[in-house]
């Protein structure tokens, strides 16, 4: 983003603004939709971190205002899926508090991770979250085979 903006102010103001709206409209989705499975939205966010990361490796787009848009789209796109996972398996789950506590877990180790860039570069990151997304979902598998965190009513 900040190759494509320039202005620190702007990549920030970009950069928020689209993880709250691409959030927002991922839940907007699940609840619109009436989404009760997040297979099809796992295999779609490994899709769009795919598509960044060949956007990547080619170097990305051009600095002009259509360039702007589809940086922000590609760089943006997975957290809609995410968000999707992420709504669908709370609404699946009945323990707010574990899917939170997960959710918060997974953004200290992403936040870690991330550093990872520096040294291996920002490409890396894709390569790290889809192993990360694909381990999210074999264990989204084990639990629903198991029986584990299905509502417990008495």
């Amino acid at each position: 983003m900040g190759l494509t903006f320039g202005n620190t102010r702007q990549v920030i103001g970009v950069v928020v603004g689209g993880i709250l709206t691409m959030s927002f409209l991922g839940n907007c989705a699940v609840q619109w939709l009436n989404i009760k499975d997040a297979r099809v939205s796992y295999l779609l966010l490994l899709a769009t971190l795919t598509a960044g990361w060949f956007v990547a490796r080619s170097g990305g787009f051009a600095s002009t205002p259509w360039g702007r848009l589809e940086t922000s789209i590609v760089l943006t796109c997975p957290l809609f899926f995410s968000g999707i996972v992420f709504s669908t398996l709370l609404e699946k789950s009945g323990s707010v508090s574990g899917i939170m506590a997960a959710n918060l877990l997974g953004a200290m180790c992403g936040g870690l991770l991330e550093y990872n860039s520096l040294y291996f570069g920002f490409r890396s990151l894709y390569v790290v979250a889809m192993v990360c997304y694909i381990l999210a979902f074999a264990s989204e598998l084990s639990f629903v085979k198991t029986g584990f965190g299905k509502a417990v009513t008495t």
